[in-house]
């Protein structure tokens, strides 16, 4: 048979062709694989060691996985989490109770906006009931009763009001969670539960194990297997390591039973984020926690402690600035006046609500941005007043109320504000 030689100098222009075909692909890339743009991130840590029911079997090593976790996500040089955004519960308080206020309004939700990221950890044991496709957790008071499910919480109503009041896309749960009872008589769910999960709620799953089957502890530690190969990866990439590397070699190191990653598919941002990436809250001396419905929540900016050194620092700040096109850093060295502008902006908002008459005292929650010249961008309703119509009125009223007044000298390129509409009836 016939074969044409092949000519070397061919060989470079097949190079040539190969890699404009690549190219090609990577500039037909959809807009949201950019890199996630996180503001702050928040961690629940959840270790249930032992149960006031005897009857429920203890997990030896949850406490120990929960001070794990906690200990690398606080490293400043690889976890990188503020001390004040990490919530740890263990021992006999984990009490159901508790646990919701932790993951609801007096904590977590209290404090977290769009954009921030959202780490759940729950180390416990679970029930399932037949007829109901989901995961119960279970607490230091949960009875041992088969079928009670007093004193636990379904992990897809708990992720799903998170995703709905936080409007993140970086909710991030992970579960080091066995059952109550054995489940090998084929009763257990289906491994697709967490995907199930995960696809409804807009949030991530990472599962130690598939449902049924035992958490594994670690060989040479004290934490379980799942917190140790966590820890590790997060270790090895000095905290840079994007949450889907890190998925890869849990499951890797796994074992046999291979741990489970589950992300919405019409999301898929997510799996790109930084566990380890700095934000404003990283740094101690600049972290500010808590606000009021209707007031911004803004850091201190970093530079402010440039204003304490000596001529020559700020020399380096203002070389800093200059180069730094995106951010007006001029007023830097200075704390930023916010009271006087949101007053204004309260007022500019309130002329332009006008919620209906006949009903009774109610509230609308929503979150925006504010951009450097005023306009109100994004607006979400958070938490709802339970009627349609009168959603849209407290939208209406942020539309019209655009542009506000320029954001005050000083200012990042944009503020988030979690606003709230209420009304009482006279």
């Amino acid at each position: 048979m016939f074969r044409p030689a092949l000519n070397l100098f061919s060989i470079p222009l097949i190079v040539f062709a190969l890699v404009i075909s690549q190219c090609s692909k990577v500039l037909a890339l959809p807009a949201k694989e950019k890199k996630p743009a996180i503001r702050e991130k928040w961690a629940l840590i959840v270790s249930c060691e032992k149960y006031f029911d005897k009857d429920i079997p203890s997990i030896n090593s949850a406490t120990d996985s929960g001070v794990a976790l906690k200990e690398i996500l606080l490293n400043p040089q690889i976890g990188r989490f503020a001390p004040a955004h990490v919530a740890s519960v263990s021992g006999t308080k984990t009490i159901k109770s508790n646990i919701e206020k932790c993951v609801g309004e007096p904590w977590l939700l209290k404090h977290t906006l769009p954009g921030d990221l959202v780490l759940l950890y729950f180390n416990t044991r679970y029930k399932t009931v037949p007829g109901k496709n989901d995961i119960f957790l279970c607490f230091y008071d949960t009875p041992s009763s088969k079928g009670s499910l007093e004193n636990t919480i379904s992990l897809r109503e708990t992720l799903k009001v998170a995703a709905k009041r936080t409007q993140s896309p970086y909710i991030v749960c992970l579960l080091d969670i066995s059952p109550v009872v054995h489940l090998d008589d084929g009763s257990a769910p289906s491994s697709k539960i967490f995907d199930e999960i995960a696809q409804e709620t807009n949030t991530t799953i990472f599962a130690a194990t598939h449902p049924g089957l035992e958490a594994q502890h670690a060989q040479t530690k004290k934490c379980s297997a799942f917190i140790d190969n966590f820890s590790e990866a997060l270790k090895a990439g000095a905290g840079q390591t994007d949450l889907f590397a890190i998925s890869q070699y849990v499951q890797q190191n796994a074992g046999t039973e291979k741990a489970i990653f589950a992300y919405p598919r019409n999301d898929s941002l997510v799996v790109k984020a930084i566990l380890g990436m700095p934000t404003k809250s990283s740094t101690p001396e600049h972290i500010r926690i808590g606000h009021n419905p209707d007031t911004v929540y803004v850091e201190e900016r970093q530079a402010q402690l440039a204003a304490k050194n000596a001529a020559a620092a700020n020399d380096k700040d203002k070389e800093k600035d200059d180069d730094d096109d995106d951010d007006d850093t001029s007023n830097s060295g200075q704390a930023v006046d916010f009271g006087s502008y949101m007053k204004k902006m309260k007022k500019d908002i309130q002329s332009k609500w006008a919620p209906p008459k006949g009903f009774n005292a109610e509230r609308v929650v929503a979150v925006f941005t504010i951009t450097k010249d005023g306009r109100i961008t994004e607006p979400q309703i958070v938490e709802s007043s339970g009627k349609q119509n009168i959603d849209e009125l407290a939208l209406q009223a942020l539309t019209q109320a655009s542009p506000l007044d320029p954001l005050p000298k000083g200012s990042p390129s944009s503020v988030q504000i979690r606003y709230q509409f209420d009304w009482s009836v006279h």
